[in-house]
């Protein structure tokens, strides 16, 4: 109980973005109960945002691995995988989430910046394309896919894409840069 109730100041630390204290809460919570699921999860995806990637994946894998139903784990530690740039073991676990959740947007997003990175075109225009599709509330996807094209120097197609992410996420961040 002590261990829950120390991971949940750590989540609302991390909500007041401290996420120095509340790296400190996870690691104490999981000092307490080395097996609790939500605390790894929560600093393992803090610890990503931290872009301490490496410290992260073994994190995130365990929680995914503990607990396969939960989409949240499954996204976070692919893209943990991405972020370290480990390409091969990424794409072997998303095609296991795509198992797990088929049709999903947000696992043919990841699918997407898998192909993007590895330099793949066509096909992570497609799965970009897909997400975007499926989730109008995936700017993410947009984002993406106007990044994409403007690497191709395809101008004309990212406008819109960029228009419909800062359409769907107009306080978003990652929009506006």
């Amino acid at each position: 109980e002590r261990a829950r109730a120390t991971a949940l100041m750590g989540t609302a630390l991390a909500m007041q973005f401290k996420p120095v204290d509340a790296i400190a809460r996870f690691e104490e919570a999981l000092k307490l109960d080395g097996d609790n699921v939500f605390a790894k999860a929560e600093l393992g995806r803090i610890l990503l945002g931290q872009r301490e990637h490496g410290r992260a994946v073994p994190l995130l894998k365990d929680a995914s691995e503990r607990e396969p139903n939960n989409l949240d784990y499954a996204e976070a530690y692919l893209s943990a995988l991405i972020a370290a740039g480990k390409m091969e073991d990424a794409l072997n676990q998303v095609s296991i989430a795509n198992g797990r959740f088929p049709g999903n947007p947000r696992i043919a997003f990841l699918f997407g910046r898998i192909h993007d990175t590895g330099d793949q075109v066509k096909e992570a225009e497609a799965h970009y394309i897909r997400a975007a599709g499926a989730d109008g509330a995936l700017y993410e996807a947009n984002l993406q896919l106007g990044r994409l094209y403007l690497r191709l120097r395809r101008l004309a197609d990212a406008k819109p894409r960029f228009e419909a992410a800062a359409t769907q996420a107009p306080d978003a961040a990652p929009v506006h840069s």
